[in-house]
């Protein structure tokens, strides 16, 4: 889909594919346009290069109330891939995918946002577990992270200033390098109100800050 304003909702894909060409993108999914907008849909098994399930280049998109269950992407974000600002996830639930980066979402923008959603089984050969996020004014608030394996970040992958975690939980994931958890690669990190429950690696099995001024509180 090429264009703005692209919804997409109430709707059920199966076993979508999209490994034709070493670029091949969104196995389900792939718009070119600001303000997408994907709701109570459901996404089971399927596989690309790049967003196993979606991918969105644009700012604002939208991805609420829906499901991931299975996808396997050769690159990035085992699930969804946007490249854009303003992107948000919200009330969704993640399960069992994997990607060299980003084992089900890979996020490369500004002021994004992943509230009240659910992320469990997912693997990466490098960094980001279940996340990866690239840019500034991060939020991760209200989620759950459980059982995910990276070389770096265990769950979260994080590269930008002012990130801020709060009520989460982050339960029996692992790094073979740094951060069982939470990788932080920049200054004026706050994480609050939230637990860590299990999680291992080499150095820093909760959390690694490789950036600046970081706060936790609870």
């Amino acid at each position: 889909v090429k264009g703005v304003n692209t919804t997409i909702s109430t709707s059920d894909f199966l076993y979508t594919n999209a490994t034709m060409l070493s670029s091949s993108k969104g196995g389900a999914i792939y718009v070119e346009g600001n303000g997408t907008n994907i709701s109570t849909s459901t996404f089971n098994r399927g596989s690309s290069h790049y967003g196993g399930a979606i991918y969105i280049d644009g700012e604002r998109a939208i991805v609420e109330k829906s499901s991931f269950r299975e996808f396997t992407v050769t690159n990035d974000g085992g699930a969804i891939y946007i490249n854009g600002h303003d992107a948000l996830i919200h009330k969704s639930n993640f399960t069992q995918s994997n990607a060299n980066r980003g084992g089900m979402i890979y996020i490369v923008g500004d002021d994004a946002n992943i509230t009240s959603s659910v992320f469990d089984r997912s693997h990466t050969t490098h960094e980001g577990g279940a996340l990866y996020i690239a840019g500034v004014n991060a939020y991760v608030g209200s989620s759950r992270f459980s059982r995910h394996n990276a070389t770096l970040g265990g769950a979260l992958y994080i590269s930008g200033e002012n990130t801020y975690i709060s009520g989460s939980d982050f339960n029996m994931s692992h790094a073979s390098g740094v951060a069982g958890g939470v990788y932080l690669g920049g200054t004026n990190t706050t994480i609050y109100n939230s637990t860590f429950n299990l999680n291992t690696a080499y150095r820093g099995g909760a959390i690694y800050n490789n950036g600046g001024t970081a706060i936790v509180m609870y």
